[in-house]
């Protein structure tokens, strides 16, 4: 009896922690879309061709899943958010901070979904 008990408790929570899974991965997924466009808009351009070239590749499931938001040129993300010296007449060229804004707005962005939809489900 207390066996049955047990096992029913357990499906119970993984029934529970996988509605909370699916959830959570729909809206890390719109997150994502959101910041891979707002990424496109902020990122600097004399070409275009940096903007445009903005990935997202979606690693994992439902339990353990992550988006990865990358550029094809992934040579200038650090040089265009950093800075660097150009060599000929070692003169600095100034960052410009368009990355680490996105980041810090989807993480918070996330957090605050995440507790709402833990809080909807409790």
């Amino acid at each position: 009896m207390a066996k049955d008990f047990a096992d029913e408790v357990m499906q119970e929570l993984k029934r529970y922690c996988n509605g909370i899974g699916e959830e959570m991965l729909a809206e890390a997924q719109v997150d994502a879309v959101a910041a891979r466009a707002e990424l496109k808009k902020a990122s600097p351009k004399r070409t275009g061709t940096y903007a445009k070239s903005w990935r997202l590749t979606k690693f994992g499931g439902t339990g353990r899943f992550r988006f990865v938001i990358y550029n094809d040129v992934y040579q200038l993300t650090y040089l265009l958010e950093e800075g660097f010296t150009h060599h000929p007449d070692m003169e600095k060229v100034e960052g410009q901070t368009h990355i680490e804004p996105i980041q810090e707005e989807l993480n918070l962005s996330f957090e605050k979904e995440v507790e709402r939809i833990i809080k909807n489900k409790s």
